[in-house]
């Protein structure tokens, strides 16, 4: 039977703490009781009614929650007893302090996997993949808090195994255990004088990397019988790709940054010659409403005859400071 057959949703008072609403009868939102006890969760209630009634349980007599045609609803007379018992908490905070250095030295400990994961270059749900296929890693599924908790007795010995195997037997360095994050206003520059590991998939759009580009040029290191995560700062972890930022700028810059600029699409044909700088053949003919193979013909002239036009490994390219002299003078 619906929870709200005879009953109606009873308003939550301004002034109530947490003991409060737990000692007041009557049916509520979970929305709004998640706003006045600050340790549930929403998503916590809803994983533990799953689980409930994966075991063919019933949630609404044993902790009084349903889910109604009107929104989640929490009956307080069933439920402040199942919060009482189950919902105490049995892990700690990470004091505030801390970072991974004070997190790795400890030997036992339960805390929640998302403020682990907080510190250390990991995401959660490799965590919980991994523990889907039975690796000791200390991440366990509590049905009663609805939480992934961890074992810092077993999770730090099989981080310390796993977490880059490529790094070798030496110590980490501190930037090695600093979890990058990409801020959407930085640019190339800015991002690559960033210290941590990042994950390439945050990575790839700001820096323009292929993917697929980046997995061969991490195979033809291997192949070569060198180090990936020496030469380039990267290594595969569970099928995902991560980069040490330190080494990786400057792999970046050698083998995956451009040799020339872009070509703004806005710009007039006057802006384009005003500029500076190596740009591609192709889009300044396309700006110059010209065919490419006019800039090739005069690529392949020599010595004062060339008007800054040249092939290099990005292909052909145009160096403005030359090229916008002769044009201008030619199209006199």
């Amino acid at each position: 039977m619906n929870i709200l057959a005879n009953d109606k949703i009873s308003p939550i008072e301004s002034h109530w703490d947490a003991e409060a609403l737990l000692n007041a009868p009557g049916i509520f939102f979970l929305k709004d009781v998640v706003k006045i006890i600050k340790d549930l969760h929403s998503y916590q209630v809803k994983n533990i009614v799953k689980g409930l009634q994966r075991e063919e349980k019933d949630p609404r007599s044993i902790m009084g929650v349903d889910k109604t045609m009107v929104g989640w609803i929490v009956k307080m007379s069933a439920f402040a007893p199942y919060y009482r018992q189950n919902l105490n908490r049995p892990y700690s905070h990470i004091p505030a302090g801390w970072d991974w250095r004070e997190l790795l030295q400890q030997q036992s400990g339960i805390y929640t996997l998302q403020d682990v994961c907080r510190l250390l270059p990991l995401e959660p749900g490799q965590v919980r993949w991994q523990a889907k296929l039975n690796k000791k890693t200390g991440a366990t599924f509590h049905n009663k808090t609805g939480r992934h908790l961890v074992e810092l007795s077993v999770f730090i010995p099989w981080f310390k195994e796993n977490w880059l195997p490529q790094r070798g037997v030496r110590a980490y360095m501190a930037d090695e255990m600093i979890r990058g994050k990409v801020d959407p206003s930085w640019g190339k520059d800015e991002l690559l004088c960033q210290q941590g590991v990042f994950s390439l998939t945050d990575i790839k759009k700001p820096l323009r990397i292929s993917p697929l580009l980046f997995s061969k040029h991490h195979k033809a290191i291997l192949d070569n019988g060198e180090n990936p995560y020496d030469l380039m700062g990267a290594a595969n972890l569970w099928g995902h790709w991560y980069v040490r930022m330190t080494v990786f700028s400057n792999y970046f810059r050698k083998h995956f940054e451009k040799s020339y600029k872009t070509v703004n699409d806005s710009w007039s044909v006057e802006d384009l010659l005003s500029q500076s700088g190596d740009f591609r053949a192709v889009d300044v003919a396309r700006l110059l409403s010209r065919h490419i193979l006019f800039l090739r013909y005069w690529g392949r002239k020599e010595g004062d005859e060339n008007p800054g036009i040249w092939k290099s490994k990005d292909g052909l390219l145009v160096r403005m400071e030359s090229f916008s002299v002769w044009y201008k003078e030619r199209e006199k």
